[in-house]
């Protein structure tokens, strides 16, 4: 059973906002599970004072699922509230007490002071806590299997709860998990260790998924959350098991964090092959780190992208619940119920392997929009050693890198230690034909290296060929000025360097 549907947009009134009017198509079951991941700790087993911690020392993990049913109009619906204080319990299940009810209708409020800059009176709080949703919890599923989103939230599980409603209505199942609270302060102050923790609780979800009978384990997307966005991304890059990658105000397209996913020992564009949806923040006057950052997405070029900047609709509407406050502008909230459809369409659309429909590019909408076709795919690391090692993979290597570079200039298919090590392979095994082949194509491929220059030579002049060999190397001495690799130092080294090789090789008889 595959969901299917359109995005429709009608214009909303005088104003032109374009508003979606999608009928839903199944209804909405909810569940939670918390589990124990006992792979990984979150602390030592006795504390610094040598006494033995209490408990399980395992990594607590609350998982929320989402997912088509088919329920009475009576049935009880899950509330704001009931999602709200399930933030309580994400550290490891318990019974829900009054003082969390309390605590929820008191987190709303101070998130309409801190993050909407207002003011709202006790009953006004208790409204919103009570709101329904569309959720029934453990209603049975519907039979047949559906494609899977898996959801890291950053915050609580209530984060998401709008775009994992609106895509379990339209058929998907959406698996998600929330960020442990001990986790908020290294974000900021060790950001790549909390990336990895997202990462491995992302497979940990995409293992639980499979559990599921009504779960189609080969139609996978990953979607991230604000910080989750970094670790969705390199979930892909890592596993490319992903049919699609989604990221709700991801940290990696701002200024600030952008160059942390770069850093990341996980991240290659090349490994990106999927599809990649991004929405950003529209803030008026954002501090520098908050700036939109665009160049990971233009780096990702072999998976269709799709960027989007809705007008007016802030960090707290993207990736909170301010959407589901009274009074919210109305094109805030038209604009935010946009995004929920097209996000379903972006996913329906991958799902069904169709092309996808762009949405409107209205001006009050859209604040920036941004579509890019993919490239054809590459060849990553572990398919440019089974090219190489494989009887003629050298020169279709060449070919496979010639075409590369004719669509994307910029692209690095390999490096030049990769080529050093199959070249030395290669003449281990007797091949020494292609190990030259090999290196040549590295002085192809790195036109201004001095090194892949002098590796060429030095490969020619192990098998006898002593004229190339010093012609290989003059090249090199030619480019040490401006390789921009190169140090002062070590551009006066190499030049001593292999001008003595060549004189050696000049002189003799």
């Amino acid at each position: 059973m595959r969901p299917s549907f359109g995005l429709g947009l009608v214009l909303y009134g005088a104003s032109a906002i374009a508003q979606v009017e999608t009928p839903a198509r199944y209804g909405v079951g909810f569940r939670v599970v918390h589990e124990l991941d006992r792979s990984r700790t979150v602390g030592p087993a006795r504390d610094f004072e040598g006494r033995v911690r209490s408990g399980s020392t395992a990594v607590p993990i609350e998982i929320g699922v989402w997912y088509p049913t088919s329920v009475a109009t009576s049935a009880r619906r899950m509330t704001l509230g009931d999602y709200l204080v399930l933030s309580k319990l994400r550290d490891g299940d318990r019974r829900v007490t009054e003082a969390d009810r309390v605590a929820g209708r008191d987190d709303i409020k101070s998130f309409a002071q801190f993050a909407l800059r207002r003011e709202i009176n006790d009953s006004t709080a208790a409204a919103t806590y009570d709101q329904t949703m569309s959720a029934v919890r453990n209603a049975p599923p519907l039979s047949g299997r559906f494609p899977v989103v898996i959801a890291g939230t950053d915050g609580a599980l209530s984060a998401g709860v709008q775009l994992f409603e609106t895509l379990a209505r339209r058929g998907f199942v959406v698996v998600a998990a929330p960020s442990r609270a001990s986790l908020a302060a290294l974000q900021v102050t060790k950001t790549s260790q909390v990336i990895d923790v997202r990462i491995r609780d992302l497979e940990y979800l995409t293992a639980h998924a499979q559990q599921y009978s009504f779960v189609d384990p080969s139609r996978i997307a990953v979607l991230g959350i604000n910080f989750d966005g970094m670790a969705a991304l390199l979930y892909e890059m890592k596993n490319m098991r992903a049919m699609a990658v989604v990221s709700i105000d991801g940290w990696e397209g701002k200024n600030g964090s952008s160059p942390q996913v770069r850093a990341s020992p996980l991240y290659d564009p090349l490994r990106m092959r999927v599809p990649y949806f991004v929405v950003q923040q529209d803030e008026s006057n954002p501090p520098p780190p908050l700036a939109h950052d665009f160049t990971i997405f233009d780096a990702l070029r072999y998976g269709d992208g799709e960027h989007s900047v809705l007008r007016g609709v802030s960090h707290a509407y993207l990736v909170g619940l301010g959407a589901l406050y009274p009074g919210v502008p109305n094109d805030v909230r038209v604009a935010r119920l946009a995004l929920l459809e097209r996000t379903a369409a972006f996913l329906d659309g991958v799902a069904r392997g169709t092309t996808m429909t762009a949405p409107t590019t209205d001006s009050l909408l859209f604040k920036d929009h941004r579509r890019r076709a993919a490239l054809a795919p590459v060849p990553i690391a572990e398919e440019i050693e089974q090219i190489i090692t494989a009887p003629g993979g050298v020169e279709r290597l060449r070919a496979i890198h010639r075409r590369a570079r004719a669509e994307n200039p910029s692209v690095v298919l390999f490096s030049q230690s990769t080529l050093n090590l199959f070249a030395f392979r290669l003449t281990r095994t007797q091949r020494t034909p292609e190990a030259l082949a090999l290196l040549e194509l590295g002085t192809e491929a790195f036109p201004r290296s001095v090194g892949s220059r002098n590796d060429y030579g030095n490969a020619l002049l192990q098998a006898g060929d002593s004229a190339r060999a010093v012609q290989s190397f003059a090249q090199a001495l030619e480019l040490i000025r401006d390789d921009p690799e190169l140090t002062d130092a070590e551009r006066a080294q190499s030049r001593s360097v292999i001008q003595s090789k060549i004189d050696r090789l000049r002189a003799r008889p």
